[in-house]
This record gives structure tokens, C-alpha cells and sequence, in this order.
């Protein structure tokens, strides 16, 4: 029986713990409404909730599934999580990454997946028709589920991660919310979790 996700978080690191990677402050991400835009739309295909929330990682809430907007001084705690973790607890989606540091860091920080920084600018400006064809860098475990609808290639091939094309899914929420439930349902099988 499937078990459908109860509740998503969308965190966003207060502006004075979001740095540069010079080690520069940066504004406050949550000035635009990218991310309650996100939010909103993630609703229409999800039944759990979706809530964001502007806090450091270590204050996030346990009880669901993050997607985290990339933060730089977040690296530390995700990679020690992802030392600790056991292969059933549910791991975060990292949100608007440079290509370049998704395939470079995701065997050491071990989200469920990276939302690329193309994919979530073509998103925010309602353009996201066609170009990139690659969708989202993810699960390699997660293939045979996820085709026909996304389809893995080797571009930046690791162990554990490949990047996702498809034409099926048309926009960043359905994208997010097709990969969510079907990542789910492996954490709940993995668990046992009814």
C-alpha cells in the first residue's frame, strides 16, 4: 500500500547564515517569492503540505522532507548527515545548485536529489520549454520507477547519482512532485512504514 508524504518543508536560510562562497553575506533569498511561488504550485500535485520556512538547517523540522534552497554554510551539516544516516532516512532535495557543485559534491552530501540551477532560473522565469533537457540530478536506484517519465543518461554519471531527461513532465513542481512520491515510496518500503 502506498504511503503518501505527509509533510514538505521548503528552508531557506536567514540571510545573516547565507553566504558567498568568498564568504560574502548574500540577501535574503526569501525577498522575491520564489519560494512561496514553489510552495503553491508543489500543492496542486501533492496531497501532503507544503510549508516554507526561513531558518538555518539544524533548526529545521524532522518530521517530513526538505527541500533546501543551497546554501554553502548548510555543507558541513549535510555531509555529516549523510555520514550518520541509515540508508532508509529520508535525505533533503537540494534546490538552484551550479552544475559544476552538484556533480561534484552529491556522493558526500547524499541528497535525494539536485535541482540544477538552469532548471530553477527557467522555472522562475516561466520558460521552461525544451531547453536544458536534463531535469533534475537524482537516484540512480530510483530509474526503473521513474521511466518511462524520466529517463536516466550518463552525463555526470556517479555511483550512486545520474542525471534525469524527460519531455512527460512539464514544469518544476510536477517534475518535483513525480520525484518526491516515487522517492517516497521507496523510504517507506525500505522502512517498513505504513
Amino acid at each position: 500500500m502506498k504511503r503518501a508524504l505527509e509533510k514538505l518543508y521548503i528552508i531557506i536560510p536567514p540571510a545573516e547564515t547565507d553566504v558567498l562562497p568568498d564568504g560574502r553575506p548574500s540577501s535574503s533569498r526569501r525577498m522575491s517569492d520564489q519560494y512561496d511561488r514553489l510552495a503553491e504550485e508543489l500543492r496542486e500535485f501533492m496531497t501532503a503540505s507544503v510549508d516554507v520556512m526561513e531558518r538555518p538547517l539544524k533548526e529545521a523540522p524532522s518530521n517530513g522532507l526538505l527541500l533546501l534552497a543551497h546554501d554553502y554554510s548548510s555543507e558541513d551539516i549535510l555531509s555529516e548527515s549523510a555520514r550518520s544516516a541509515k540508508p532508509e532516512d529520508p535525505r533533503p532535495i537540494l534546490i538552484d545548485v551550479n552544475p559544476s557543485h552538484a556533480f561534484s559534491s552529491s556522493e558526500v552530501l547524499r541528497p535525494a536529489a539536485v535541482v540544477l540551477v538552469d532548471k530553477f532560473g527557467q522555472w522562475q522565469m516561466r520558460s521552461e520549454r525544451g531547453f536544458p533537457p536534463i531535469k533534475l540530478y537524482g537516484l540512480k536506484s530510483l530509474a526503473p520507477t521513474l521511466a518511462p517519465k524520466l529517463n536516466p543518461c550518463n552525463i555526470r554519471e556517479t555511483e550512486h547519482y545520474c542525471s534525469y531527461t524527460g519531455r512527460e513532465i512539464r514544469t518544476l513542481p510536477e517534475l518535483l512532485a513525480f520525484y518526491i512520491d516515487v522517492y517516497w515510496q521507496m523510504i517507506c518500503s525500505e522502512t517498513g512504514r505504513q
